[in-house]
């Protein structure tokens, strides 16, 4: 916080206006807001063995032997890769949007702090 007040400080020296850092500012701001949490291993095994129990009392009503076990562990597995996928595009996209919000920032900080010409 301390930068953006030398910068404000520049700005009102310079004479700029200071509303294009502050909306430079408030998307950069949304730009880390997008980045993704990181999921729990505490709420990923508990869904996988509510899963797996699940389905071991499905089968047990069906009387099948060894089907629950792979079709849970089949489940469970898919479900962590498709968790994993949509964690890694979103986290992606976070950064595509981080890059651009921190660019358009340092370019309005740019034009904004550089003297101006007098006259």
């Amino acid at each position: 916080m301390r930068a953006l007040y030398i910068i404000e400080e520049q700005l009102s020296i310079a004479r700029g206006e200071q509303t294009d850092i502050e909306a430079a500012l408030y998307a950069l701001e949304y730009a880390y807001s997008l980045v993704p949490q990181k999921k729990s291993w505490r709420k990923i095994s508990k869904f996988l063995i509510i899963l797996f129990f699940g389905m071991q009392f499905f089968t047990g009503l069906t009387d099948s032997r060894q089907g629950g076990t792979v079709i849970s562990i089949m489940l469970g597995g898919a479900w962590l890769f498709y968790s994993q996928r949509k964690f890694d595009k979103q986290k992606n996209k976070a950064a595509i949007a981080i890059t651009e919000a921190n660019a358009q920032f340092e370019s309005v900080v740019t034009k904004e702090i550089s003297s101006r010409p007098t006259r």
